[in-house]
């Protein structure tokens, strides 16, 4: 029976060692799993951040195309207002030149008139 009891001694014994080699295992994987998930956190705490940096550079374009397109209907209107003003001068040239063409048949009747007047005077001269 002492031969029994020792089987079963080192037999307890053999167990307490794969239980505590088992134990140790499961604590060295707990460990690992532990820093794989504290790894996971520091990446989604990464990509919080970049998703964050992203978002206030989309507002900052979103308020540069605003920016961008009040810039541009302010240049359409003065488009606008420079072709207005570009056809009033167009209007106000013809004008004009029309006026200095009545000037000028004017001006050459003028000039016939006065030719025929010193003819007229050059006959009556003694």
């Amino acid at each position: 029976m002492a031969e029994e009891v020792r089987k079963l001694a080192e037999q307890s014994a053999n167990s307490t060692k794969e239980i505590a080699n088992i134990i140790g295992e499961v604590h060295s994987e707990m460990q690992k799993a532990n820093q794989k998930m504290d790894e996971a956190a520091l990446e989604v705490e990464e990509g919080v951040r970049i998703t964050n940096q992203s978002g206030t550079a989309l507002n900052k374009i979103i308020e540069q195309i605003d920016e961008s397109v009040e810039s541009i209907k302010q240049i359409a209107e003065g488009v606008k207002q420079t072709s207005e003003g570009t056809q009033q001068l167009a209007a106000a040239t013809q004008q004009v030149t029309s006026t200095v063409q009545q000037q000028t048949g004017t001006s050459q009747e003028l000039a016939k008139m006065a030719e025929e007047f010193q003819e007229m005077v050059g006959q009556f001269k003694l």
